[in-house]
């Protein structure tokens, strides 16, 4: 009996000593997932804390103060001095703007109340201690192509061309600017238009023109191909319309512009543009791709 009883007691106290280690590791075990769990919690918390502040405050690289790291504008204007001023205030504020030059073609000169205006917004917005530069370019004839004659005083390497009655932001020009010096090349820009070859058509015009806008564009277009054989880029930026009246609004435009291109074709001997599909995207402040 007491042999009998002492083997229980000795198959009991081995059964509680087997239960209490499994508990303890048990308890164990369930710690060291909580701490799992808490420090993986903890890490996803300081990653995205640390993504929102990077999106929120994307660093910019350190800017060289040399003046040909920022670029020019060139705009076009005609009687519409109301969308010239309002685009001169906007650009002024663009923050790596150098200088802007406003081909003038109109007969009589800018007046002096116009010209007051212009040179009071630049100075009203200063930029590290300097202001941007307002120049008029002054053309005896009216001309599109006056907006790409040689620009003697030009003190960047980049120029920004534009009419007085579409507005970029800032930000959308400031990025073109960025994908321009990673290929200074190319050109640049936010409005493509496309050309494709027509089948149906002779050899002696085969090629046709997608799109709206006037020839002096296309011919530059041809000319920086030809000179590259690098296509153009893209870019994608925000585009707001101020003037409804123009040369494009014009009936017939398109065909009159397929014409230039044929025409241009035939004085290359070629197509030297060259049709592209890239597209640059400024994914700075976009959570997911």
């Amino acid at each position: 009996m007491r042999g009998s009883c002492c083997g229980w007691n000795r198959r009991t106290e081995q059964r509680f000593r087997l239960l209490a280690i499994s508990t303890v590791k048990s308890v164990k075990i369930k710690l060291l997932l909580c701490c799992c769990v808490a420090l993986t919690l903890l890490a996803f918390s300081m990653s995205a804390s640390s993504f929102v502040v990077w999106n929120n405050q994307t660093p910019l690289p350190p800017r060289s103060p040399d003046s040909r790291r920022g670029y020019s504008i060139v705009m076009n204007t005609w009687k519409r001095y109301d969308l010239l001023k309002q685009s001169i205030k906007h650009y002024s504020s663009c923050p790596r703007l150098e200088s802007v030059h406003i081909v003038w073609s109109e007969p009589n000169p800018p007046s002096d109340i116009l010209l007051k205006f212009l040179h009071h917004v630049v100075k009203s917005k200063p930029k590290d201690g300097r202001q941007v530069k307002l120049r008029f370019d002054i053309n005896k004839e009216d001309s599109l192509n006056n907006r790409f004659k040689e620009i003697k005083d030009l003190e960047t390497d980049a120029v920004f061309s534009i009419d007085d009655d579409v507005i970029f932001p800032c930000s959308s020009v400031e990025f073109a600017f960025d994908v321009w010096q990673s290929a200074p090349d190319t050109m640049v820009g936010f409005v493509p238009r496309v050309h494709w070859m027509d089948s149906l058509k002779d050899d002696d015009n085969k090629f046709s023109y997608g799109g709206w806008w006037n020839c002096e564009d296309i011919a530059m277009s041809f000319l920086v191909a030809n000179a590259t054989g690098a296509p153009p880029i893209w870019v994608k930026g925000k585009i707001f319309e101020i003037g409804s009246t123009g040369i494009s609004s014009l009936g017939g435009h398109s065909e009159r512009r397929t014409e230039c291109v044929n025409r241009f074709v035939a004085v290359y001997g070629r197509m030297p543009l060259i049709s592209t599909s890239v597209k640059a995207v400024d994914s700075r402040n976009i959570w997911f791709w």
